[in-house]
């Protein structure tokens, strides 16, 4: 059974910290290019999609960020 470790490696977490910086951003490109066809509730659920992937990625930090 391999050892457990304290958290993510910083290859990792710098993995998520380089996601969040380019996909909230082109994500709120497009969404602001289908304003009028996705309401708010949609949109909110897109941005929670892109902080949970990015959460997955590099841990809770990056997500917070």
């Amino acid at each position: 059974m391999p050892a457990l470790r304290a958290g993510l490696s910083p290859r990792r977490r710098l993995a998520g910290a380089l996601t969040a910086l380019t996909v909230l951003p082109l994500l709120t490109l497009g969404l602001a290019q289908l304003r009028g066809i996705l309401n708010m509730p949609s949109q909110m659920l897109l941005y929670l999609l892109a902080v949970v992937v990015v959460a997955l990625l590099g841990g809770l930090v990056p997500a917070l960020a």
